[in-house]
């Protein structure tokens, strides 16, 4: 779990040899230090890149606010963790030796790894900057009017990024369609399976038509989609009023980290479930945690898209909320 994340080498004779020897061992270990040098260093710069706007754009002030904040770091933190995993992949790769071969598979495998440990770093990340954000910033004043949205259009707004994201959940989580995209796409070579480093970008979850008689066990699972959808249908609307503007890229960065928060919620709901079911301890089913963090960014951006589009195109001709109040009798 915390292995993509610790400084010390592994514990295999591969970094042990000599430079000359059989497994080149000095070569290996200077290709892992310059992944951890490359993993840390884009995640400290990836972080403030998308913290600050965040902050900068949601308005607002007192506990709801710094509460809709914090969640909105919370998962910019989670997807910051990926990314620099991400970057630094090809290096983890080539640090395992044999780099060639099967090259894909093992940049997605390369790619999945230490996804558990930033769902609690990220939130410890988030209320550290939040309070200092609010310790920062001057107290309010006469602050203008901020032209959000009406209800109608933040709700519409958010349906329609919700359905982006509810047609990646129906369709490319179901482990049948996974399973056709994976093994569908050819290659060969050091480009053998591409299938796994698309399904890694493309399957928000996973879950599969129920099996026997007894559909008693399968409905309980089936809740953590819906309450992902839940989730970010909330965020969206939330986040579409709470812009002091709404452009795509504002609207992108945030539905990015709503559209994660459903992920990990729905991820934490299947854990709960499979620990009841199980001995285990609830350690081995925090594990599951992140794996769909890719999938999240990638249909963040587009639910984001369609969310900016749909108040564009909604508020043409129509009067902003502030404009509606100032134009009503005292």
């Amino acid at each position: 779990m915390t292995g993509p994340w610790s400084t010390d080498l592994p514990s295999s004779s591969q970094f042990t040899d000599p430079a000359g020897a059989a497994g080149y061992g000095t070569d290996y270990a200077a290709l892992r230090e310059t992944a951890m040098r490359v993993r840390y260093a884009a995640l400290v710069l990836l972080f403030p890149c998308g913290a600050l706007p965040l902050l900068r754009w949601l308005s607002g002030r007192g506990f709801r606010h710094s509460a809709l904040c914090a969640a909105a770091l919370w998962g910019w933190g989670i997807v910051v963790a990926m990314l620099a995993v991400t970057v630094s992949a090809p290096w983890t790769v080539a640090s395992g030796g044999s780099a060639g071969f099967r090259l894909l598979p093992r940049l997605a495998g390369a790619m999945a790894q230490g996804r558990e440990l930033p769902v609690a770093a990220a939130l410890v990340a988030a209320g550290a900057a939040t309070a200092v954000m609010r310790v920062l910033r001057r107290e309010p004043g006469a602050e203008p009017p901020v032209a959000a949205p009406t209800a109608a259009t933040a709700r519409l707004a958010a349906t329609v990024g919700t359905a982006v994201v509810a047609f990646a959940v129906i369709v490319f989580s179901n482990d049948r369609v996974a399973g056709q995209i994976q093994t569908g796409v050819p290659g060969a070579g050091r480009l053998s399976d591409p299938g796994d480093l698309l399904r890694q970008w493309i399957q928000l979850g996973a879950w599969s038509m129920p099996t026997g008689s007894a559909p008693g066990r399968w409905l309980p699972y089936r809740a953590g989609e819906v309450a992902l959808l839940a989730v970010v249908w909330w965020g969206l609307r939330l986040l579409v009023v709470r812009l002091e503007r709404v452009t795509y890229p504002a609207c992108a960065l945030g539905a990015v980290a709503v559209t994660t928060l459903g992920v990990e919620v729905n991820e934490l709901w299947h854990s709960l479930l499979s620990y009841q079911f199980s001995t285990g301890g609830p350690l081995l089913y925090y594990i599951s945690m992140g794996s769909g963090v890719s999938a999240a960014l990638v249909f963040g951006v587009l639910a984001g898209g369609a969310c900016a589009l749909t108040v564009r195109l909604r508020s043409q001709g129509q009067p902003s909320a502030p404009a509606e109040a100032a134009a009503r009798p005292a």
